[in-house]
């Protein structure tokens, strides 16, 4: 199948698996087209369809999962990471808007989850290759500054952000270990712009779940990764983990692992990766 033939086809079967989401799947723009007219080996589109397994996986066992507001308002920002934008300002492009979306958007969909569910009275946030604000924790402590970020991450708590100002950003998370919060300058920056930031939080950020796409990794390396994932996301309880591959490789050291055809030859393969996101979804949803 063609590779843009086979993006299309995932496309449609993200908006029919996860329907609360169709609307942004079916935007088309500039930044939606870096995913789904971007070359397949990129894995955008394979973690926009595990995200949107996920969320139908969640529905199926009754869960009631929530898109925050602001991407049916600005779909665009739906498809950015969870990564505050990071900038030299002696660069060219240091500026309050990058390809076309303000800065002050960046921020905003940088402390946005892409999803939320709630199980056993707790609640838990899911994001897309990062977390600022378990790197402001981890850095605050004194740890390095990491650039591994999980394709999919799974955290128990809650996180709200509001604006101060055009230049201010205030945000706060709360979850069974404590609470943080502090504010953020609205800029380009080489450093993380934390102009003020406390906590009260007892133990590590409580990440429940990690899920891993790879359009061609192999093994070893994505072992290596898992490690690396490991080690920084580090809570008491080690979070269960998930690899959709799209080459028939094994990996036992994820917790789960499944296998994504890139030809979608076999339907039926499909219907496997369906299945194994169903069970991992009951395994994060029973490790209370």
């Amino acid at each position: 199948m063609p590779e843009s033939m086979y993006l299309n086809k995932l496309r449609e079967l993200c908006a029919v698996t996860a329907p609360n989401l169709r609307a942004i799947i079916e935007h088309d723009s500039p930044v939606s087209a870096s995913t789904w007219k971007a070359q397949g080996e990129t894995g955008k589109a394979v973690e926009l369809y595990s995200l949107c397994g996920f969320a139908a996986a969640l529905s199926n066992l009754n869960k009631k999962v929530r898109i925050p507001e602001i991407y049916y308002e600005k779909p665009d920002l739906f498809y950015l990471r969870n990564v505050l934008h990071r900038h030299h300002g002696a660069q060219a492009g240091h500026s309050a808007a990058i390809n076309d979306i303000p800065l002050i958007d960046r921020f905003t969909a940088a402390l946005t989850p892409k999803l939320t569910y709630e199980n056993g009275g707790l609640s838990y946030e899911v994001f897309r290759e990062g977390f600022p604000i378990h790197l402001i924790e981890h850095v605050h402590k004194g740890k390095p500054e990491y650039l591994d970020r999980p394709d999919i991450i799974i955290c128990e708590g809650t996180s709200t952000h509001s604006l101060l100002s055009s230049e201010k950003m205030e945000f706060s998370y709360d979850c069974q270990h404590g609470k943080c919060h502090g504010v953020l300058r609205i800029k380009n920056d080489s450093n993380i712009p934390i102009i003020s930031y406390e906590t009260t939080l007892t133990a590590n950020i409580p990440v429940v779940g990690i899920i891993e796409c790879s359009v061609g990794k192999g093994d070893v390396r994505a072992e290596e990764q898992l490690k690396r994932y490991l080690s920084i996301f580090s809570p008491e309880k080690i979070p269960l983990s998930l690899l959709i591959n799209g080459k028939r490789k094994k990996c036992a050291a994820y917790s789960y692992e499944a296998f994504i055809d890139m030809s979608f030859d076999k339907p039926e393969d499909i219907i496997a990766l369906n299945d194994m996101m169903q069970r991992f979804a009951e395994a994060i949803l029973q490790s209370l």
